[in-house]
């Protein structure tokens, strides 16, 4: 039970780095604003 829950946490991770990165905080968003 427990190593399916970290595998749904480290899921959960990634997701957030992308959203993070279509946020424009991991590149300077220069796409969304041209």
């Amino acid at each position: 039970m427990k190593r399916a829950r970290s595998g749904v946490v480290a899921r959960l991770k990634n997701i957030r780095l992308l959203l993070l990165d279509v946020d424009g905080v991991l590149t300077d968003g220069g796409v969304y604003y041209s």
